[in-house]
């Protein structure tokens, strides 16, 4: 997702009032620090941890996808697998390798 959505939902969270409770009283402790309104903190807050949890899931969403890539790659090279140790075997006993 890119920056302007996450920016665009928090405003509207702001907006309908729904607000992290937590979240938005360290903003408004940060807003006491470096002078900047409650809002722009908890906007960055926020958006932060929406960033973040966009990567979470992107990256849960590659792991999954990849551990189904290779349950299909198995599945399909199971067979070539075992004749080719059938194969090796027989030849190993024919020639008393």
């Amino acid at each position: 997702m890119a920056d302007q959505d996450f920016y665009l939902q928090v405003e509207k969270e702001i907006a309908s009032g729904i607000q992290d409770e937590a979240m938005l009283s360290k903003a408004k402790i940060m807003a006491e620090e470096n002078g900047l309104s409650s809002n722009v903190n908890y906007t960055k807050l926020r958006v932060a941890e929406l960033k973040s949890n966009d990567r979470k899931e992107t990256a849960a969403a590659v792991a999954t996808f990849s551990i189904k890539t290779l349950k299909e790659f198995i599945q399909k090279a199971l067979p070539f697998a075992l004749l080719f140790f059938l194969i090796m075997f027989i030849l190993a006993i024919q020639f008393n390798w």
